[in-house]
């Protein structure tokens, strides 16, 4: 991967420049840096988002990004919590708040990186926050790690997956975030999910599965680039399930 330089104006704009080495993320096009734009407000605005490819976006997302992030497009690790019932079913969350608002997606959050908590940690708390089960960390079984460059345009994720090894049962519940509910493997097509839950992680899951009772799960390792048109992926590591 190439580099990004970064260069302060003033107190009010940063302009940041691209390398001639950088052509993974920028593209090598071009003397700006189509990661976040050139040219930045004072409000954390982008100025010229448009010819770097992105539209324009909202005020940046609130706390918990990484250090080193861009104001615009602030990095964030999270996890995924994937729960399962004795009949196989999935718990999901029909969630009523960003990110995802409308949408139906698993279990997660961000990790409290001012605690440098885990991520194993972060699924645990969230398991219990928001299912209101508390899952040892032995079943916590990390099968997936997602990068995404640019989710909807307004930061990047690093997620780790973990499926809960053993079956869960949650009462379906109203809650601050939106709704939980159990859902047939079936039904997921007919839900309204993320394009790239849809196209790309769901489908790593389902090949992560366990081939039975007491086998490890698979693992999968992979970045979504969400810039452009058309989103983008490429699948960096995969390990089937124990046989």
């Amino acid at each position: 991967m190439g580099r990004c330089s970064q260069r302060w104006t003033d107190a009010t704009r940063v302009v940041r420049t691209c390398d001639a080495y950088h052509t993974r993320m920028c593209g090598g096009e071009s003397s700006i840096c189509q990661l976040g734009g050139a040219v930045f407000g004072s409000d954390g605005g982008r100025a010229n988002a448009s010819s770097a490819g992105y539209a324009s976006v909202p005020s940046p997302m609130p706390d918990q990004s990484v250090h080193g992030s861009l104001p615009a497009l602030p990095y964030r690790i999270a996890c995924l919590c994937d729960l399962r019932d004795a009949q196989g079913r999935l718990l999901l969350l029909h969630r009523k708040k960003e990110p995802n608002k409308g949408l139906v997606s698993p279990i997660g959050g961000k990790l409290d990186v001012a605690l440098g908590e885990s991520p194993a940690e972060c699924a645990r708390r969230e398991i219990q926050e928001e299912a209101g089960i508390d899952v040892p960390i032995e079943r916590l079984h990390l099968i997936g790690l997602v990068s995404e460059c640019a989710f909807e345009g307004r930061g990047h994720w690093l997620m780790f997956v973990y499926r809960v090894l053993g079956a869960v049962w949650v009462e379906p519940k109203d809650m601050r975030e939106g709704r939980l509910e159990w859902h047939a493997p079936g039904e997921l097509s007919k839900l309204p999910v993320p394009e790239s839950d849809r196209e790309v992680i769901w489908p790593l899951m389902w090949k992560a599965e366990p081939r039975g009772e007491g086998k490890r799960p698979g693992f999968f390792a992979v970045h979504i680039d969400c810039r452009g048109e058309k989103m983008r992926w490429s699948v960096e590591q995969e390990t089937p399930p124990e046989a």
